[in-house]
């Protein structure tokens, strides 16, 4: 499930990571790329998620409101 907090302490890890020199700024680069690829895949699945529930509660509101 989608947590913005979540990717945000990772990138920031990351910084700190960088900061301190334990990784290079490639894998900084990589690792923020990487990061944000899944932040919006996350997304994408919590809209298709949401866009679900909506036709869902729609269909049974329209089922049961015109009996």
């Amino acid at each position: 499930m989608y947590n913005s907090n979540n990717f945000l302490l990772q990138k920031v890890a990351a910084k700190i990571a960088l900061d301190q020199n334990k990784i290079s700024s490639e894998e900084f680069n990589l690792l923020i790329k990487r990061l944000e690829q899944r932040e919006e895949e996350a997304l994408l699945e919590r809209e298709i998620r949401e866009k679900k529930i909506k036709e869902a509660t729609n269909n049974l509101y329209h089922k049961y409101s015109t009996v």
